[in-house]
C-alpha cells in the first residue's frame, strides 16, 4: 500500500473570494449550453449550501480554537468551495462521488451540475448596482490523458474552463500561469495562492473557482459620522473606525440565538449582509452552538422593518486554508487517499487531491458618502440601536436563493462563509457597553462586563433608545419584553437589589 501511494499523481483544488468595491463586468464562458434548473430547484440548492456552510464553518472553529487573536477569525465562501468540489466530481465515480453529494448537497434532488451552473450563470448577470465575477478554471499538465466524453460534460454545464499546463517539465511556469489567471479573475486581490513547492511534477491537475464580489451599500454610511469606538473583543478592549446608519433595515431579535439581527441590503437589494449580535459580550460562543438552518430561516423570517440605529466597526479581513482535515471530519475522505476514483475523468490513472486551499478576502466600509453635512448623530426614542462592539457573526446572503455567499463571526473581528459567510471575533474597535452608564467605566476582563457594573450608578442605557433610564425602570422594560437576561450586567443579583424578582 505504500508503494502504492508514491505512485499517484496529485489534483489540486482551489477556492476563492473575494469582497471588494469595484469589480470588472463579467461574461459567461463560451461554449456552454447550460440546461434550465427550475427556479425553486436553485432554492433548495441555496439551502443545502446553507447547511454545508454551517457545518464546515463549525469546523474551521474546532481547527482555530484559539479565539483570542484576529488572526484566528474565520471568513470563507461556501459556495466558492462547494463550487470547487462540485466541479472536481464531475470527474469521479462510486464512493468519491456519493461522499462528496452526500456533505454537499445530500438534501437535493436534482441535476447537481445543471442547478449549479444555474445559480452561477444567475449570480454573475450584468448588473449595474453590484459587481460579481464567477470563475472556474480546469488546468490539465499538458501530458495528462482526459476522457473526451469528460471534456465535454465539463463545457456542456460549464464552459471551455480546460487550459493546458505544463506540471510536469515546466512547474514553476505552470504556478506563475495560474496565479496570473487566479489575479485576474480577482482583480489582482489574490496574486500569490499557488505559493513556491504548493505544485510539483506529480500534479497532474488544478481546479480552481473563484468568486469576486463588490458592491455598494443601498444606503452609504456617511464618512463624515464614522469615528474611533470601543470594541470588546475576546482578546481585550480595542479602538476602532466605527461607522454610523440610521435607515430602515429588517430588524428582530431571536431568542434560539440569543441574538438580535439586522439586514443590510446592497444597492439593488439582491444581495445584503446579515449581521447576528449576541445579546452578551461573550455571548458568540453560544450563537455558534445553537447556529442551524432552521434556527437561522426562522429568525430571518421573524424579522420585520424598522428604523434602526447601527454603529459597525470597518474591517478588512484576508484568510487562506487548507481544508482537507475539514472535509475529512464532514466525511469526504477518499479522493484524498489511494481509494480515490477518477475513473469518470481519466479512467485508470491512479491520481487523488492532495490540496484543497481556499483563500478569501473582505473589505467593509462606508461604500461611498452621501451629499450631507450633518455631523452630529441623534438618538431617537423607541428605535432599535444595534451597536457592534462585541463579537459577532456576519453573511452575505444572495436573497432570491437564501443562499449565503459568505460566512463571517466577529469576537473583534472573526470570520466564516454561503455564497459567503464571516465570522468575526477581534476587532480593532472598542465601544462602550451599551447598558451600563457610568462617570466610572465598569471593568472589563476578556472582554466580558464585570458583574458589579450594575451598582456602578444605578442608572442604565436603554439599547432600543440610547436613552439614559432608571434601571428599575429599565429593568421593568426588560421583563415586560421577557428579555430580563439581555445584557450581561443585568445579573439576578441586580435585579433583586432594584427590587425586581430574580
Amino acid at each position: 500500500m505504500g508503494k502504492y501511494f508514491k505512485c499517484l499523481q496529485h489534483v489540486h483544488v482551489m477556492a476563492l473570494l473575494v469582497l471588494l468595491a469595484n469589480i470588472e463586468r463579467s461574461v459567461s464562458e463560451p461554449g456552454k449550453t447550460v440546461q434550465a434548473a427550475p427556479g425553486n430547484k436553485t432554492e433548495e440548492f441555496g439551502q443545502s449550501i446553507n447547511k454545508f456552510s454551517i457545518e464546515l464553518y463549525k469546523t474551521l472553529l474546532s481547527s482555530y480554537p484559539d479565539t483570542s487573536s484576529d488572526t484566528d477569525n474565520i471568513f470563507f465562501s461556501p459556495l466558492s468551495i462547494a463550487a470547487a468540489l462540485i466541479v472536481t466530481s464531475f470527474g469521479t465515480s462510486g464512493n468519491s462521488t456519493a461522499q462528496i453529494r452526500k456533505v454537499l448537497t445530500d438534501d437535493f434532488v436534482g441535476d447537481v451540475h445543471a442547478t449549479l451552473a444555474r445559480l452561477l450563470d444567475d449570480l454573475a448577470e450584468d448588473n449595474e448596482d453590484y459587481k460579481l465575477t464567477i470563475a472556474n478554471g480546469l488546468f490539465p499538465d499538458e501530458q495528462f490523458t482526459i476522457l473526451l466524453r469528460y471534456m465535454r460534460q465539463v463545457e456542456n454545464y460549464y464552459g471551455r474552463i480546460l487550459k493546458e499546463v505544463g506540471f510536469s517539465n515546466k512547474t514553476e511556469n505552470a504556478r506563475k500561469f495560474i496565479n496570473l489567471w487566479v489575479a485576474k479573475k480577482t482583480n489582482n486581490r489574490i496574486t500569490d495562492l499557488l505559493a513556491p513547492g504548493t505544485i510539483s511534477r506529480d500534479t497532474v491537475m488544478v481546479i480552481v473557482n473563484t468568486i469576486y464580489f463588490n458592491a455598494p451599500w443601498a444606503t452609504p454610511f456617511n464618512k463624515e459620522l464614522t469615528s474611533k469606538s470601543t470594541f470588546f473583543g475576546l482578546d481585550g478592549v480595542k479602538l476602532v473606525d466605527t461607522m454610523y446608519n440610521k435607515s430602515t433595515f429588517q430588524y428582530g431579535a431571536s431568542n434560539t440565538l440569543q441574538s438580535d439581527l439586522v439586514e443590510l441590503n446592497y444597492q439593488g437589494e439582491e444581495f445584503s449582509m446579515l449581521i447576528l449580535l449576541p445579546w452578551h459580550y461573550n455571548g458568540l460562543s453560544k450563537l455558534e452552538s445553537s447556529l442551524t438552518v432552521d434556527n437561522l430561516n426562522a429568525a430571518i423570517e421573524a424579522m420585520d422593518e424598522w428604523i434602526v440605529h447601527i454603529w459597525l466597526p470597518k474591517f478588512t479581513i484576508r484568510r487562506k486554508y487548507s481544508l482537507i482535515d475539514n472535509l475529512k471530519k464532514l466525511g469526504i475522505k477518499d479522493i484524498f487517499t489511494g481509494r480515490a476514483d477518477f475513473s469518470a475523468m481519466c479512467g485508470d490513472c491512479g491520481v487523488m487531491v492532495s490540496e484543497v486551499a481556499h483563500e478569501a478576502v473582505v473589505d467593509v466600509n462606508e461604500g461611498g458618502t452621501e451629499a450631507s453635512g450633518a455631523t452630529s448623530v441623534i438618538i431617537d426614542r423607541n428605535l432599535p440601536a444595534i451597536r457592534v462592539d462585541h463579537p459577532f457573526i456576519f453573511l452575505i446572503r444572495h436573497k432570491a436563493t437564501a443562499a449565503d455567499t459568505t460566512l463571517t463571526n466577529d469576537s473583534p473581528p472573526k470570520t466564516t462563509s454561503p455564497p459567503i459567510t464571516t465570522t468575526y471575533k477581534s476587532l480593532s474597535t472598542t465601544s462602550p457597553p451599551t447598558t451600563c452608564l457610568s462617570k466610572k467605566p465598569c471593568r472589563v476582563k476578556k472582554g466580558v462586563l464585570n458583574k458589579s457594573c450594575c451598582g456602578c450608578k444605578m442608572k442604565f442605557i436603554d439599547p432600543q433608545t440610547n436613552k439614559t433610564m432608571a434601571a428599575r425602570n429599565l429593568l421593568k422594560k426588560y421583563k415586560r419584553l421577557g428579555i430580563c437576561d439581555k445584557e450581561p450586567c443585568i445579573s439576578k443579583q441586580c435585579r433583586k437589589k432594584f427590587g425586581e424578582k430574580p
